[in-house]
């Protein structure tokens, strides 16, 4: 912790002089303004921003497409934006495990750091009961598999901004996001409607399908990673009682996510008594560019269709 805390000094200093030779500069030297500086740890938190923000400022999102929120380690330069942002948007929650020291410490310099997981009502992991600040319990992070709670994202960003400059269109452009959004989930709603309500049994490569379920009633009955990320280590004990319960149930796949291996979940589905399939969905990263779900719309209606196909395909 103290090498860190000494590179973030380092990087601090660094900004303090790249501040001090903007200052000196002449004009023709200087940069023309573009608005607020917003930075997003996620791309799907950059994603909402950039509904929010439009031509009003600049969002800058810290983690590449196609890593996992979980274990990602900012490069200097990133560290260097995190601390002159006007405002920082992190979904909180324990999802971003590596930033949260530099984000309190960016905080503690000035920057305004939102935790948006805090504010769109998260449930406990594994109860789904709502989370209390004074319990042990993990929260679920993954809040925006939830189309609604997205909304409300985008209003807080949008309250946060407005608190920056009142007379820009801020909560117009949430407001209209809103309404895409509650435009997919009714397509979401439509997608699924296929599938029988008695069929639809979630296994997963961690957690994090739980606002899915909730959201469009499902059940989530295992997970081959007991923990809240793809990163913890199931025991020979756990993973047993997982194919057990996929032979008991039927289950006809394990949804995995593109940040993560799905070399366990092949494991297991070879174990079962019956063919089991393994699906990719978008989770911590939307798409790339050609992915048809570069944005969150289009991933959350991207992986519905996934999830409507493997639950419908003729066995």
């Amino acid at each position: 912790m103290r090498i860190i805390i000494k590179r973030w000094l380092l990087v601090l200093v660094g900004v303090s002089t790249a501040v001090l030779l903007a200052a000196c500069s002449g004009p023709d030297e200087a940069e023309a303004p573009t608005g607020l500086s917003v930075v997003a740890t996620t791309t799907v938190l950059g994603d909402i921003a950039r509904q929010v923000v439009g031509v009003d400022g600049v969002v800058d999102v810290l983690l590449p497409i196609g890593v996992d929120p979980h274990d990602f380690q900012p490069s200097s330069a990133q560290v260097v934006k995190i601390f002159e942002a006007d405002l920082v948007i992190a979904n909180g929650l324990g999802l971003e495990g590596n930033l949260i020291d530099l984000l309190d410490s960016a905080s503690d310099a000035g920057v305004r750091v939102v935790m948006v997981g805090d504010l769109v009502s998260p449930v406990v992991l594994d109860t789904r009961l709502p989370c209390d600040e004074s319990s042990d319990d993990m929260c679920d992070p993954h809040v925006w598999f939830d189309p609604e709670r997205d909304g409300v994202t985008a209003r807080v960003i949008a309250a946060e901004l407005f608190e920056f400059d009142g007379s820009l269109r801020w909560r117009e452009r949430a407001d209209r996001y809103v309404g895409e959004l509650i435009d997919a989930n009714e397509r979401i709603e439509q997608i699924l409607s296929a599938i029988p309500k008695s069929g639809r049994l979630i296994i997963a490569n961690h957690p994090f399908l739980g606002y899915f379920a909730d959201q469009y009633d499902f059940d989530v009955i295992g997970s081959v990673n007991a923990g809240g990320t793809a990163l913890s280590s199931p025991s020979s004990a756990w993973l047993a009682d997982l194919v057990e319960t996929i032979d008991e149930t039927g289950a006809v796949a394990i949804f995995s996510e593109t940040t993560d291996s799905t070399f366990l979940a092949e494991t297991v589905a070879a174990e079962a008594n019956h063919e089991v399939e393994i699906v990719i969905l978008l989770s911590g990263s939307l798409g790339g560019q050609g992915s048809g779900s570069e944005t969150l719309i289009d991933m959350l209606i991207s992986n519905a269709r996934l999830i409507a196909e493997t639950f419908t395909r003729p066995g």
